[in-house]
């Protein structure tokens, strides 16, 4: 099954959860490529882009910073998405709060950047500093192959 922000979300999910992290705001919409890799009959797939976009500030913002945060600590699975557009402040920090959560074997992680990303570097320090994780995040740069990934291990 999609959800998608703003849709509400299920108290317990019924299939292995997939969270679809990532750039949302001045970047281009990749988000519905992403869904159509995965068998909506075997997963929950959890997109954030809401339709129509959101203030930055205001209830629409708070609203979607709090549906984010309530699906991202249900789903067991997340990819992350870093789009050349934008730095992704907040996908950064939600990239760390899961990546705590893959070192306690808790959910999977698969993680791409643009080649052009201004902060992959900083990604893969990270991403290897998280020595526990290693076993549950999958990270590369470039779109291909974190579409393969994703195929890889959920296709």
């Amino acid at each position: 099954m999609l959800y998608q922000s703003p849709d509400p979300l299920p108290y317990t999910f019924n299939h292995h959860s997939i969270f679809i992290a990532g750039g949302i705001s001045n970047c281009p919409e990749w988000q519905s490529d992403i869904v159509k890799l995965f068998d909506l009959d075997i997963y929950d797939v959890v997109n954030p882009r809401r339709e129509g976009g959101f203030d930055r500030t205001g209830a629409t913002a708070e609203e979607q910073i709090t549906w984010e945060h309530g699906a991202l600590s249900q789903v067991d699975n997340c990819v992350f998405w870093f789009p050349c557009e934008t730095l992704c402040p907040i996908s950064l920090f939600e990239l760390g709060v899961m990546l705590e959560r893959a070192s306690r074997h808790s959910v999977k992680l698969i993680v791409g950047w643009h080649e052009d990303y201004q902060r992959a570097f900083d990604l893969q320090v990270q991403i290897n500093l998280a020595t526990n994780a290693r076993d549950y995040v999958i990270s590369g740069p470039g779109w291909d192959q974190f579409c393969k990934n994703i195929t890889k291990t959920w296709g």
